[in-house]
């Protein structure tokens, strides 16, 4: 008779993350002194409700009582619940442009930034899309864009080649990527663009632009070939 042969095991799908803190820890580091105690603890609290449910849905006395610090002190140190979440934002664009500022690679920029702890940014900011708060708004300062823009400009003009870890790309991983920015596309596309400071393109223009670099990327990831070894002759 036949051997029939085990199944193959499957990992455990992951679990969605849990991030420890609302904030990341280099926005925190911004409120260390008595004097900021009270603002620290508003924009902290403001994170923490803001990434379990839309900011409708959340008031300035919830904020002012999760907090645990009088209802009136939000109004002296941020104003309205609006300009609380642009400050909560200015925050994080903050933290991100300090981590992508501090160095003259842009391959090095995109790396800090792109493992630094990020806080709870990817819930907040869905809950706002959701909400529907003007993207002008939520990015009132889109200064770190232009800067990155200028920095792959000449990135490009130098031919700095980028330090890359290996020779071949898992392909499943270029189409998981690829597939999550098509789906997610049309959705985050108004916030994107008034981020990338070019809302004043034509969006149809852009989506043809973001299919041609995705199939620039798939072209892109394809393995290299090994390197010849020298002539021993």
């Amino acid at each position: 008779m036949a051997t029939v042969p085990p199944e193959p095991t499957r990992p455990a799908p992951t679990s969605p993350r849990t991030p420890p803190s609302a904030l990341p820890p280099g926005v925190l580091a911004r409120y260390d002194t008595e004097d900021d105690t009270a603002s620290l603890a508003i924009l902290r609290s403001t994170g923490e409700l803001l990434a379990r449910k839309s900011p409708s849905e959340v008031s300035l006395r919830e904020i002012a009582k999760h907090a645990g610090v009088n209802y009136g002190l939000i109004h002296r140190h941020f104003g309205t619940k609006d300009e609380l979440v642009v400050r909560l934002f200015r925050e994080f664009s903050d933290y991100g442009g300090s981590l992508m500022r501090d160095t003259d690679s842009i391959y090095t920029a995109l790396r800090q930034a792109f493992n630094a702890e990020s806080g709870a940014f990817a819930e907040i900011f869905a809950w706002v899309i959701l909400d529907r708060v003007e993207p002008e708004r939520v990015w009132a300062d889109r200064s770190l864009m232009g800067e990155l823009a200028e920095r792959i400009e000449t990135t490009w003009q130098e031919g700095t080649p980028p330090p890359l870890t290996r020779d071949q790309f898992d392909p499943r991983l270029i189409a998981t990527f690829t597939s999550l920015v098509i789906s997610v596309w049309e959705f985050y596309a108004p916030y994107v663009a008034v981020m990338g400071d070019y809302a004043d393109r034509d969006p149809g223009e852009v989506k043809a632009e973001v299919l041609d670099l995705l199939q620039l990327l798939v072209s892109a990831a394809a393995p290299r070939p090994a390197a010849e070894a020298p002539d021993a002759g």
